[in-house]
């Protein structure tokens, strides 16, 4: 216990062994409080703005390997290339592996591949999401480093 904490050196009163606890931490394991506290959905209470980590796994109606990135992993920037599609637009997102959105831009339409600049993103696991404007959902993971 620190009895005069405004005071420097020695004269702050410090003593080890101060404080009585009711029970003994020898020999066992210590309890650890549970920190990993999220936002409650519809609470007043929470105004921390933290939500939840996101799922693993990918959401229905999402389809893979129909988009081709590339080099993976990137560093600068990255390729990305429709397969099998010709003829559409739509918006892309890049999104980190808890679901943030990290870039985002228009497809144009008609184009097959768009280069994808990565300045300044972190480096980890992230996922590229085009939406097509009739409604289709593309994706495919891109690591960064």
């Amino acid at each position: 216990v620190i009895h005069s904490p405004d005071s420097l050196g020695l004269a702050c009163d410090f003593r080890q062994h101060d404080l009585v606890l009711p029970a003994r931490n020898t020999w066992i394991m210590p309890n650890f409080p549970h920190f990993r506290l999220y936002d409650l959905p519809g609470s007043p209470c929470d105004t921390l703005g933290i939500n939840g980590p996101v799922a693993a796994g990918e959401p229905a109606g999402v389809e893979r390997a129909r988009l081709a990135v590339w080099p993976n992993p990137a560093q600068a920037s990255c390729t990305v290339q429709v397969i099998g599609e010709e003829g559409f637009s739509g918006r892309w997102a890049l999104y980190s592996s808890a679901g943030q959105e990290v870039l985002s831009g228009v497809w144009p339409a008609g184009q097959g591949s768009q280069e994808i600049g990565l300045e300044g993103v972190a480096a980890g696991m992230y996922y590229f999401v085009l939406r097509t404007a009739g409604g289709r959902v593309l994706a495919e993971r891109v690591a960064v480093w």
